[in-house]
Formats: structure tokens, sequence, C-alpha cells
């Protein structure tokens, strides 16, 4: 268990998950990049678009339910999964905000520690309130290597810096290659984000042996 839940460990078990669901991660990448894209050629310089975040989150749901199928550790998914994910996410955002708002490093905490939250409530069939309680009582102890991990999924935000600077030297870049170059980083990182939320469920739950494959 304890190996399972180093950076190390939870590192190598994301990219594993990736692997092994590759093209319905790859699918979902290319469709989130193209509906960003599109959107933001319609509506240059807005930074909040309903239509975008529930494609988001749909496919965010869809990923990690797949991922959870594919490990047969889903015990019985209910019509009511989907409803309780919405809750979830509407709960857990808004306590993250509200953290973020008022001192950051708050905000960070809250994040790391309801971040199996949505593998909790799919995998478990348990309602938001209980995910994110089962989610904060199974990372007791393990914030500091969950956090270190997540910094790993922020690397291909660094390529945004890459996206400003082609901006700087080259000024026909901006518009569409720029906005795609930027959706292109942000939607790398959320999938990663996602498919890492799996990997620390699975480090922080009993699972199968047969899933110890996944840690190796």
């Amino acid at each position: 268990m304890e190996e399972r839940i180093s950076p190390g460990g939870l590192v190598g078990a994301t990219l594993t998950l990736l692997r092994n669901n590759a093209a319905a991660a790859t699918a979902a990448f290319v469709g989130l990049v193209a509906i960003a894209t599109i959107f933001d050629m319609l509506q240059p310089g807005s930074y909040t678009n309903l239509p975008l975040g529930i494609a988001g989150a749909l496919a965010q749901f869809i990923l990690t339910k797949s991922a959870l199928d594919r490990l047969g550790v889903v015990q019985r998914i209910s019509h009511g999964a989907g409803v309780g994910f919405i809750g979830l996410s509407i709960l857990t955002n808004l306590g993250i905000l509200v953290g973020l708002v008022l001192l950051v490093l708050p905000g960070i905490y809250l994040a790391m520690r309801w971040s199996p939250s949505v593998s909790v409530l799919i995998a478990e069939e348990s309602g938001p309130i209980e995910s994110m309680g089962e989610s904060w009582r199974r990372t007791n102890g393990y914030v500091m290597p969950i956090t270190i991990a997540y910094l790993f999924s922020l690397l291909p935000l660094l390529g945004i810096i890459g996206v400003g600077v082609a901006e700087g030297l080259f000024p026909e870049f901006a518009g569409p290659i720029e906005a795609l170059g930027l959706n292109l980083f942000v939607y790398a990182w959320l999938i990663l984000s996602w498919y890492l939320s799996i990997a620390i469920y699975l480090a922080i739950s009993r699972v199968p042996d047969d899933l110890e494959q996944v840690f190796a």
C-alpha cells in the first residue's frame, strides 16, 4: 500500500491507466479540444461557457467509469450515478473555489483530499456527501505524495508558456492557431489529472490482486 501511494507509484499507475485506455482518452481529448477551439473562435475573450463545462464533466464521468469498468472494480452502477456526479462536482468545486479565494492553500488541500471522490462515487455507488467523506478518510496521511503526483499532472500547462512566447515572436500566431495550442495543453492536463484521480482511488482502496499490475 505504501509503495502504491508514493508519488512515483501514483505517476506510474496514471501512465499505465492512460496506456490501457488510450482510445477513449484520445477520443475525449480530440473532441474537447475541437469543441473548446470552436467556442473560442465564436466567443473570443470569453472565459465562461456552460456547454463546454458540461462537455468536460461528461467526458470525466465517461472516462472514469470506462476505466473502472475495464478494471472490474465497479460494484454496480445505478441510474442515479449521473445525478450524483453532478451533485458531487458542484459541492467539491464550490468548496475548492472558496478555499482558493480565501487563502489558496486551503483550496489546494481540499482538492487533494477530494481527488478520488469521483471514482468512489462511481465504483462504490455512494452519494455525493458519502463519496466526499470516504475520499477524505482514505486520503488521510497521504496528502503530500498526492500533491507531488499532481505536480506531474501540471506539466502540460508549461506548454502554455511556449504558446505565449510564440505569440510574442510571431503575431500572426494569434487567433485560431493560438486557441488550438492553448486548448491542446489545457485538456492534456485535465485528462491526465482525471486518470491520476483514478490511480489515487485504486491506491487508497482495497482492490483485487490482479489490479497490482497497474502499479507494477
